[in-house]
């Protein structure tokens, strides 16, 4: 049956199509129109998700990399739990993949107080070059103990039964080129005498044969007179002979405290000069500095300006260049790992990671300065005081911590001096996020 037309002028229908649609065409074409809706959302979704994901990166990026630093930027590397071994988080955070110059070499010491330490080196044990747990000591035997031994022994090493062997052993699976060399602290109140020097070789060989070690660092006072440089020389010769003979082994001198030269509170009688170090050169593999402590405020804020730091290593090279000596001195930067401390100071005292995260990151209402220091190339911030035992206000306390921009400028001078690498004092005490700047 014939449909009537449509008047002329009228349109409130389309004209009818020669036959009516069928059904599977309605059908056909109402799920096109669903599928097109659906990738849109996703294409939507998909766009957002890039943007954020983006975004993230490059604020993760600038909390690593800028010095315009916040308390959110120090929350996230406090707070960040990403696995080593994720490659790609490595990738974009590791200052070594990052930048051009070569890698450097990590030295990291870990203390039996701080337990935290030895769960950080064996987690990143692939990143370290050396690992030197805080055991030993060279200490003068008590007159009463030197009497039952019917010998003539005058020294005694102590902090054995701090030894962990399975600790070690998880830590040399996770990385076969770590060298495991610990330190040993001369405690006896005066230089190693010549008659000293067999009897310290000796002790430190037959602990190394037992323990399986590689070497070790040594914390020793250095004297002008030589014996401490024949000392290492000694003990260099004796372990290639004492100890598997695959791999050299490695001497490393922890440069004390006491006798920095840049340091106010140094004796200049007290002084490393750079010829001690010349002569201590050829038997010694790598020379550790304790830059850090600089201690010129009661605050402790800075503790390791970049411009001390800077004059430290140039104060053990310079004096050299007459007579073609500079060439020495090259050999002795090559050999240097600068200190980087993992914990800072607030009011005088030394605080780790989490007294900073406590203290500091998480009661943002008593910070009153958070800021870069210019000079010092660190964080230096101050905390509104608190009311003390008398019920008097405190003063201002203030305080500086190691944050990502302190380590990068850091990184970026031993590239810079041509030193061989870092040394930090000590892993386990910082945030989160620092094994991962390795």
């Amino acid at each position: 049956m014939q449909r009537p037309s449509v008047k002329k002028g009228q349109h409130k229908k389309p004209p009818p199509s020669s036959s009516p649609p069928s059904h599977a065409a309605a059908t056909s074409s109402l799920f096109s129109f669903h599928v097109l809706a659906l990738l849109s959302v996703y294409a939507f979704a998909a766009f957002f998700f890039f943007y954020f994901w983006q975004g993230k990166q490059t604020h993760e990026k600038a909390m690593y990399e800028t010095q315009n630093l916040t308390l959110d930027h120090l929350r996230q590397c406090a707070s960040i739990r990403t696995a080593p071994e994720d490659t790609h988080f490595a990738a974009s955070m590791s200052w070594s993949e990052q930048s051009n110059q070569r890698a450097q070499e990590v030295l990291a010491y870990v203390t039996p107080w701080n337990r935290q330490g030895f769960v950080v080196a064996e987690t990143y044990a692939h990143k370290l070059t050396y690992l030197a747990p805080v055991w030993y000591q060279l200490r003068k035997q008590h007159q009463q103990q030197e009497q039952q031994q019917h010998q003539r022994q005058q020294l005694e090493l102590t902090g054995k039964h701090e030894f962990n062997g399975t600790w070690l052993d998880n830590v040399r699976h996770k990385s076969g080129r770590v060298r495991i060399v610990p330190r040993v602290i001369w405690e006896v109140p005066a230089f190693v005498n010549p008659e000293q020097v067999a009897e310290v070789v000796g002790l430190l060989v037959d602990e190394a044969k037992e323990r399986n070690y590689d070497g070790y660092t040594l914390e020793f006072p250095i004297d002008a007179r030589g014996v401490f440089a024949h000392l290492t020389s000694s003990l260099k010769a004796s372990l290639s002979q004492a100890i598997p003979p695959s791999l050299p082994p490695i001497l490393i001198v922890a440069i004390p405290a006491f006798q920095m030269p840049t340091r106010p509170a140094t004796p200049r009688e007290m002084h490393v000069t750079p010829s001690m170090l010349l002569s201590l050169s050829p038997h010694v593999d790598r020379f550790s500095l304790m830059t850090y402590d600089y201690g010129r405020d009661p605050s402790g804020a800075p503790n390791s300006p970049l411009g001390w730091m800077e004059e430290t290593i140039e104060s053990f090279v310079q004096g050299r260049k007459e007579g073609g000596a500079d060439k020495g001195a090259d050999l002795v930067k090559i050999k240097m790992l600068l200190g980087l401390p993992w914990y800072g100071y607030v009011g005088g005292q030394a605080i780790v990671g989490h007294e900073f995260e406590r203290k500091v990151l998480e009661r943002p209402e008593k910070v009153r300065r958070f800021e870069w220091g210019e000079e010092s190339q660190e964080l230096i911030f101050s905390l509104r005081g608190e009311g003390g035992r008398d019920g008097r206000r405190q003063d201002e306390m203030v305080g500086t911590f190691p944050t990502p921009a302190f380590f990068w400028r850091r990184f970026a001078l031993v590239s810079e001096m041509g030193m061989a690498g870092i040394a930090v004092w000590e892993v386990g005490q910082g945030l989160e996020c620092f094994p991962m700047l390795w």
